[in-house]
């Protein structure tokens, strides 16, 4: 059997979609052109922003809309259409990056490529794409309210096939002119009429949103929405032509306290008045799709058996008994013809088919899918072969699930079930026990710092529960378990928990030390490094041995804080970390690697632009970093990971394009890496969260 080729190996990536979804639109032939705020499909990094779904997997379209603009990793999608032709059209826009005020493009999908639609930048920033039954295309332009540039202000703008006309001018200074600024939203009725959703010019603070409406000669307000709609999250024109609104409600009520009851509501123009849709209903959420479909969700389940209903005729209608439970991680973005709900979910998007939710995705890639937050926490070796990976995996859901997963054999199959919380540490013993740390919610409950052990079918407290809530967690050769939080340590001997508090700091300018890792020397003695804390902006570190009966501070002070730990083959001791500093001149953290020579701690190579949080040692000698640093020695590949080889920073491939917490050689030539990235950093091959580098 051929081994797989030195490098990055392929198979990591998520197997869906890597970020949320905004629009579906689906073919007639059955395929889906979608678009959203990914940028890898199925585990094609070319795939930005849109896809197609197409025979059971996702497939790019060209090089992507923002290929060729400067909005390359920095944008988002706030619009996609399909013109009459069949022509795509999609915008973007950028945050604001660097005091830069943000910019958009507009992009349409001809022939097989991309090509620039006008110069939207002239008018500002899109918010929102749509069309009218005619085909014609128009666009929501929000003025750039922090930078305030001449010229430039909030208006609905037509195609005209070369340039972006306004739609109507409002009536300077009327009070019925219907002028928004902040323009957030724009739809567009079967009837032709159009409507958009933002603030008024001059509004109050704390002033609910406007709609204001165009019939065709001028624009005007729709009425005021109630004073408790904080924010429109979605605007929609329904079937009759009325507007529709989802809207997010305000906490605090006029007067003091708090609002009781759902923080969402459904509102309906009438033609004289908004209509509430919600209030005074079971529902446990509510949600507007694009094309103007109101669903909600009831507590209790209904006569039908199912809980959904829909706004249709004047009235909420139970869907089938099979319709599917909602949720915030399941966001409904449109019915397909055959009746299929599509909602967004943590690998991008889903269909509820014959009374089942099926996900789009391949199922066999390996990365870990999830929004931004999610990440894998940390990596040991599994005690029957193959690796255990720690996750945090966040959706559009609060909290957080912490999942424990086994690595091996070209899968990945969950250990137990998910916990609700954050870890902070993984461990295995020599007896296979699996055991985590981290900040439990169990339900019902406030959560805690919490050790658990997977045992007997479920997680529960270990038979050696460390005495105290514990963050760190080390396991010894010989299967000693030792626990840290803070100045706190203890390790467990086999019949009862002893507790060795770090030493106390020397001098008077320290005030105390506390441990940011912990772990075990082949010998057996227990190592701690992090932070002595003083009175000082800038922060220094410390690195100590337990020999069994004392803590020894091994060396001078470092002028870093110990993050990471690791003894080498020559047993001599490499610790890496950040420095931070308060001034503002300085970098906020700038990372370091020092190696202890038996009796000093020697630099190696020149300090780096981010932390050093994890380490690992090839085969040949080589040290491996990863961590938050940018350009290791000076080279742009060297992001977040780099080898430290003959006195030098070398790069591996192209890098990764976001922070490593963790690294350990799995086999002599296989390591695995454990963080927040989803892709390389050239964008060449999609991983997310996990990755494998096979050293040649």
């Amino acid at each position: 059997m051929a081994q797989p080729a030195p490098g990055w190996q392929p198979g990591y990536n998520t197997p869906g979609l890597n970020g949320p979804v905004r629009v579906v639109l689906e073919q007639r032939d059955g395929d889906l052109l979608v678009g959203g705020s990914f940028t890898d499909a199925g585990g094609n990094p070319a795939a930005d922003y849109v896809a197609r779904w197409h025979q059971g997997t996702w497939q790019a379209l060209g090089t992507g809309p923002a290929a060729e603009s400067p909005l390359v990793g920095a944008g988002y999608l706030t619009g996609l259409v399909q013109l009459p032709t069949g022509d795509l059209v999609a915008s973007l826009t950028t945050s604001y990056l660097g005091g830069e005020p943000p910019r958009s493009v507009v992009r349409r999908w001809h022939a097989g490529s991309w090509q620039p639609l006008g110069n939207p930048s002239e008018a500002g920033q899109i918010a929102a794409l749509a069309l009218t039954p005619t085909g014609e295309l128009l666009a929501a332009f929000s003025e750039y309210a922090e930078a305030k540039l001449p010229g430039r202000q909030s208006s609905v703008r037509r195609w005209d096939g070369h340039r972006w006309q306004a739609l109507g001018a409002p009536a300077a200074g009327s009070p019925h002119s219907g002028q928004l600024t902040a323009i957030t939203g724009l739809a567009v009725a079967a009837t032709g009429q159009v409507v958009a959703c933002g603030e008024r010019p001059g509004a109050a603070r704390h002033t609910p949103p406007a709609v204001s409406c165009w019939n065709g000669r001028a624009w005007r307000y729709l009425g005021r929405l109630p004073e408790r709609v904080e924010y429109i999250r979605q605007l929609a024109a329904g079937a009759d032509g009325q507007a529709l609104v989802e809207c997010e409600l305000g906490m605090h009520l006029r007067g003091g306290g708090h609002r009781q009851g759902p923080l969402f509501e459904l509102l309906r123009w009438d033609g004289t008045r908004w209509q509430s849709l919600t209030a005074g209903q079971p529902f446990t959420s509510a949600t507007l799709m694009p094309g103007g479909v109101a669903l909600a969700e009831h507590t209790r389940p209904l006569p039908t058996g199912g809980r959904v209903v829909r706004w249709q005729s004047g009235r909420w209608q139970p869907l089938p008994a099979a319709s599917p439970r909602l949720g915030s991680n399941r966001r409904p973005l449109a019915l397909a013809t055959n009746g299929d709900l599509l909602a967004n979910h943590p690998t991008g998007l889903a269909r509820y088919h014959a009374g089942r939710w099926q996900v789009l995705s391949t199922p066999t890639q390996l990365g870990i899918a999830g929004t931004l937050g999610t990440e894998v926490k940390a990596l040991v070796k599994a005690s029957g072969g193959g690796v255990l990976l720690l996750t945090q995996e966040d959706s559009s859901d609060w909290p957080s699930q912490l999942r424990v997963y086994h690595l091996h054999d070209g899968r990945r199959e969950p250990v137990g079930y998910s916990l609700t919380g954050s870890g902070s540490a993984l461990v295995v013993r020599p007896g296979g026990e699996v055991v985590l740390s981290g900040f439990l919610e169990p339900p019902g409950a406030a959560g805690s710092w919490a050790t658990v052990e997977w045992a007997g079918g479920r997680w529960q407290p270990p038979s050696s529960r460390p005495p105290a809530e514990a963050e760190l967690l080390a396991a010894g050769p010989a299967g000693e378990l030792a626990a840290a939080r803070w100045e706190k340590v203890w390790r467990h001997d086999g019949h009862r928990w002893q507790s060795w508090p770090l030493p106390p700091p020397d001098g008077t300018k320290l005030t105390a030390r506390t441990a940011h890792v912990l772990t075990f020397a082949p010998d057996g003695s227990l190592l701690a490094g992090g932070a002595n804390l003083s009175h000082e902006i800038r922060s220094k570190g410390f690195v100590a041995r337990h020999d069994g009966q004392r803590w020894q501070v091994v060396g001078e002070e470092l002028p870093f804080e110990v993050d990471c730990l690791l003894t080498a083959a020559d047993g001599s001791l490499v610790a890496g970390g950040h420095h931070s500093s308060f001034h503002p001149d300085s970098l906020s953290h700038i990372g370091y690697l020092a190696r202890w020579n038996g009796s000093t701690w020697q630099q190696l190579g020149p300090r780096l632009l981010g932390a050093v949080e994890a380490l690992a040692q090839a085969p040949d000698g080589d040290l491996l970093a990863g961590g938050s640093f940018l350009d290791a020695g000076g080279d742009p590949h060297a992001d977040y990971i780099a080898r430290w080889h003959a006195g030098h920073w070398q790069p591996l491939g192209p890098g990764l394009n976001g922070r490593v917490n963790t690294l350990l050689f799995a086999s002599p030539n296989e390591l695995v890496v454990g963080g927040e990235f989803t892709a390389l950093g050239d964008e060449s091959l999609a991983t997310s969260r996990l990755a494998v580098y096979r050293e040649p």
